[in-house]
């Protein structure tokens, strides 16, 4: 029997997802020895599982007190996939970000290439996220396009700075979100 995907059921399989990446994220290494997974299976009450996990370091810290933001996703509808990384040193800015893409589900992957940053500061604002943030969005099949959420903060001044103010209840940034229509596939 087919399950019908409903909102419902969406919430519940993410909820359970969260709640197994929690658990893996703040278990002991050697506690997870002895952690039998669930993966998720076709059925919610079916043993047959469609999937196994294994945990793994996939990129080290840099240095004491950084830690790496890896953002990996599908672009378009096909197997085209992108991974970005940076380093991160400050709740919500990445510093350094780098770009590969893989045209073959990750089997085979570009070089490296440094994405510039510059363009988005302008005086004494910056710009975080916006319109080539990564991911391409789901496909609408009336319209023919792919419909992409996009978030967009703008921060005044230094954003380091910034992120520490607000904890003080001082609020030097604002954030926007919007949505884009790609017709070429989120390409």
């Amino acid at each position: 029997m087919r399950r019908k995907f409903t909102r419902r059921y969406f919430f519940k399989i993410n909820f359970q997802a969260g709640l197994f990446t929690f658990a893996g994220r703040n278990l002991h290494s050697g506690a997870v020895k002895n952690i039998d997974y669930k993966c998720l299976a076709k059925d919610l009450n079916s043993q047959n599982k469609i999937c196994s996990v294994r945990k793994e370091l996939y990129v080290p810290s840099p240095a004491t007190g950084e830690g790496i933001s890896v953002s990996m996703y599908y672009t378009g509808r096909g197997i085209r996939r992108e991974e970005i990384r940076a380093v991160v040193r400050t709740s919500d800015l990445q510093e350094k970000p780098k770009r590969r893409i893989s045209s073959d589900n990750g089997q085979n992957w570009s070089d490296w290439e440094v994405i510039d940053e510059k363009s988005k500061i302008q005086g004494d604002c910056t710009m975080v996220g916006g319109a080539d943030q990564g991911g391409s969005g789901l496909f609408d099949p009336v319209s023919g396009r792919l419909i992409k959420p996009v978030f967009q903060r703008i921060i005044k001044g230094n954003p380091e700075v910034a992120m520490s103010e607000i904890w003080k209840g001082n609020r030097l940034f604002c954030d926007h979100g919007f949505y884009q229509l790609s017709t070429d596939n989120g390409l």
